[in-house]
């Protein structure tokens, strides 16, 4: 009898700790979160078609220092410790100030802080049910500074923090697609993918194996540790690829794409991957190139006016246009877009934003809006704020303080989501 009452508070217990509601403060939705599949060019859930409406979790875990935070550019004229670092610079500061594990222990707070239940209940609030979530090797590894990139670790509190904003996002039943947006020494050597490599505007990760090798162990240990997790919609494996000679590199990204592949389908993960095709269509293979054992392939697209375009508005149609003439038997993703143009492309106009959404709508294309959120306002952001916490001694480093909806994003945002 006694074991069976304590057997029966095991189970009581075990139930409730599962519950976020109880157990964390979060605010609890009896959201159905089975897991996304891909049938011909759906993204289905339960057997129906599943189109993916969202944002991107821009600047939490990464670093893009015109959306604000601690490395944003927001207040020129008082120049802050941190302003205009990589996320691999802002971490070897902070590692030199308080050491390794102090410097991640204030990475994660900063991280948890930018991302509160309110901004989850935001999300959902605008009918979407994804966000797409940038995440560097930095984020993921035991990286300190002076280390060798080639040389960093995955560990057993690698992911304490994006565990925290998965466990969010279920309690508000909105899937997360965790994005790779900067492997070991830079696919880019772009801000965002966490190392400019000094400036040499092209990702050394391309001429060296070993950075590559690391990637792939990365991903492995992602998928090792979310495969059972329904929440995650998939992987995007490598952000906005980017070689030391553009016309020359495809092969080497989509040689890329298919080894990683293996690497996730190896742990028995069965997620969709997302591919992406930066920034032509043209630059993917036919599905069955990547050898996909699950079948399981997203292809995903990114789109910003440049210089070389006459309008937002007609930059976006070429974009959809070239990818519904590719005619790819997989579902398509605008995984990144707004409506503010690249360095001196051209303005944005009243009604664009509409425009792109609607013809994804009506191309059954899912996308997660850049960005979630904006520091002062302007194009980029569904919610702009005022100001965000700076301290990294605070318990409330990372927080934000006056967010609102940034207008007219908002309003053609969530009348898409309809």
């Amino acid at each position: 009898m006694k074991k069976s009452i304590m057997s029966s508070v095991l189970v009581a217990t075990t139930l409730l700790s599962s519950i976020p509601a109880l157990n964390s403060g979060h605010v609890a939705h009896a959201e159905d979160m089975s897991p996304l599949t891909t049938k011909g060019k759906e993204i289905q859930k339960n057997g129906q078609n599943y189109q993916l409406k969202g944002v991107n979790a821009g600047n939490a875990f990464t670093t893009e220092g015109y959306l604000g935070g601690i490395t944003g550019t927001k207040y020129k004229n008082y120049p802050k410790p941190y302003e205009h670092k990589t996320y691999k610079e802002l971490k070897d500061a902070l590692d030199q100030k308080y050491g390794p594990k102090e410097a991640k222990k204030k990475l994660n707070t900063y991280a948890n802080n930018h991302w509160t239940d309110q901004d989850f209940q935001n999300v959902k609030d605008m009918g979407m049910n994804t966000i797409r979530l940038p995440l560097n090797y930095i984020n993921l590894t035991n990286y300190k500074k002076g280390m060798n990139p080639d040389d960093v670790k995955v560990t057993s509190h690698s992911f304490d923090a994006v565990d925290k904003f998965v466990q969010k996002a279920k309690a508000h039943g909105i899937y997360v697609i965790l994005d790779f947006h900067g492997a070991p020494n830079s696919q880019n050597g772009a801000e965002h993918s966490a190392d400019t490599n000094e400036g040499s505007g092209f990702g050394h990760f391309w001429d060296d194996a070993n950075a590559q090798g690391k990637a792939k162990e990365i991903l492995y240990k992602i998928a090792e540790h979310y495969k059972n997790e329904n929440t995650v919609a998939g992987y995007d494996i490598l952000n906005e690829p980017k070689g030391v000679n553009e016309g020359t590199s495809d092969d080497q990204v989509n040689q890329f794409y298919k080894e990683a592949i293996k690497s996730i389908r190896d742990t028995g993960d069965k997620h969709i991957i997302f591919l992406e095709a930066v920034w032509d269509p043209d630059k993917l293979h036919e599905p069955s190139y990547y050898n996909d054992s699950s079948h399981n392939l997203v292809y995903e697209y990114h789109n910003y006016a440049t210089k070389d375009d006459p309008s937002v508005k007609q930059s976006f149609d070429n974009k959809f246009n070239k990818i519904e003439k590719k005619n790819y038997n997989v579902p398509s993703y605008l995984g990144e877009f707004n409506v503010q143009s690249m360095s001196g492309g051209p303005s944005a106009k009243s009604g664009d934003l509409k425009h792109i959404l609607n013809r994804a709508n009506k191309d059954n294309m899912s996308w997660t809006f850049w960005n979630y959120d904006v520091q002062g306002g302007g194009n980029w952001g569904a919610y702009k704020y005022d100001s965000v916490n700076e301290d990294p001694n605070s318990d409330n480093f990372g927080k934000k303080s006056g967010e609102k909806p940034n207008e007219p994003n908002y309003s053609s945002l969530k009348e898409a989501t309809k």
